[in-house]
């Protein structure tokens, strides 16, 4: 599972407690400067918590930056405004990062996300 969270909302300490909370196991696998991936364990369901720390920008700015540099259009940087564009496009956003490459998603999304995504698509 990956997750995205925008830098202004992320608390370590609380996201320490949350996964104490929630999963029975957790062993941090890597840890970069802006991400971390977990070994998470519920009962008999193992799985890997992929989390990202965005930097200054939202995600929204961020995903609004990489539809412009796939597809030349400006969208707002609003849920709604990015929701809209890539279903009209029959697209997730997930799409659009495969779609990108590595070249293209510097521009838009910060090194540490970056970093995660490599570390995602080889697990």
């Amino acid at each position: 599972m990956l997750v995205v969270i925008d830098g202004d909302r992320f608390d370590e300490e609380r996201f320490s407690r949350l996964v104490k909370q929630y999963f029975f196991s957790s062993e941090v696998e890597e840890k970069g400067g802006r991400f971390v991936s977990l070994r998470v364990a519920r009962g008999a369901e193992e799985a890997r918590l992929y989390v990202a720390v965005m930097g200054t920008r939202s995600i929204e700015e961020v995903e609004a930056a990489l539809i412009r540099e796939l597809y030349g259009e400006s969208v707002r940087p609003e849920k709604g405004a990015i929701r809209a564009f890539l279903r009209k496009r029959g697209k997730k956003i997930y799409d659009l990062v495969k779609e990108a490459g590595e070249e293209k998603l510097r521009r838009p999304f910060p090194p540490g996300l970056i970093e995660l995504l490599k570390l995602w698509g080889r697990n």
